[in-house]
């Protein structure tokens, strides 16, 4: 499931690739890379030949000089990224295996997890009464972020004396690869902490998984991601509200009724 959280780190990452990439590849190299975010992948291997699976990063390079085949991205998946913020760690890590085994062109997934304290429980129950006891509008497009507080510097966020967010506690990264030989997975050294900053900025080479000639080590601006999330929880705290709203109007049979 998507959510602003979720997505604003995708985003983060999606653009700093891309600047990346223009900054370290020539032109003929970048047209071999793909940098997808919205793509349903099968054709796994071994076990996983039934799986379908869309990464929330894929980085594609074709092997291939010939026109016509150096588009066909899905045989070339070097690097996935998969983010967890409502699942738990371990459902995450189970993505690991079927990117580093199912596809075997898969140098290097990254694994960021993001912990919301505590877990969400909608604040309120689903009854449009509360509406007038709390003085909540029932026009969805009336609940904005303006009304809505930040308590600390990541969470919680407040509405009406409720939390409709959590405290963002904790974000890490971590690389993972595989042993070709053995088919072991690896964790390539230690967790690396962004919230809180963490007393090393996780980067990886880009040669691991890319151009092997090519030695790049990433550099991402880690503390620009911290603003981006801090600025987006109002927003994904109007998300939540308004879909309590939404779900008390289904319940009170007021769906598509606009009086």
């Amino acid at each position: 499931m998507t959510s602003w959280v979720h997505e604003t780190i995708i985003n983060f990452l999606h653009e700093h690739f891309i600047l990346l990439f223009n900054q370290t590849y020539s032109q003929s190299r970048r047209n071999k890379i793909k940098i997808c975010t919205n793509l349903k992948m099968d054709g796994f291997a071994k076990e996983y030949q039934d799986s379908v699976k869309t990464p929330d990063i894929g980085i594609f390079m074709s092997e291939s000089d010939d026109a016509q085949y150096k588009h066909n991205v899905q045989d070339g998946l070097k690097w996935a990224l998969e983010v967890g913020f409502s699942q738990e760690y371990d459902d995450l890590r189970e993505d690991l295996r079927l990117w580093l085994i199912g596809q075997p062109t898969c140098y290097m997934t990254v694994l960021i997890n993001i912990t919301e304290s505590p877990k969400y429980q909608c604040p309120l129950d689903f009854d449009l009464d509360i509406c007038d006891k709390f003085n909540i509008p029932q026009d969805e497009s009336q609940i904005t972020a303006k009304d809505f507080s930040l308590q600390g510097e990541y969470g919680p966020v407040m509405f009406k004396g409720y939390q409709w967010v959590g405290q963002i506690s904790e974000v890490f990264l971590e690389i993972w690869t595989c042993n070709r030989r053995t088919g072991q997975l690896r964790r390539e050294g230690r967790r690396m902490s962004i919230v809180p900053k963490g007393p090393e900025s996780p980067r990886f080479e880009l040669a691991d998984f890319l151009f092997i000639d090519k030695p790049q080590r990433t550099s991402f601006d880690w503390d620009e991601f911290r603003l981006k999330l801090k600025g987006c929880l109002r927003s994904y705290a109007v998300s939540r509200c308004r879909e309590w709203l939404r779900q008390s109007r289904n319940r009170a049979g007021l769906v598509g009724d606009e009086s």
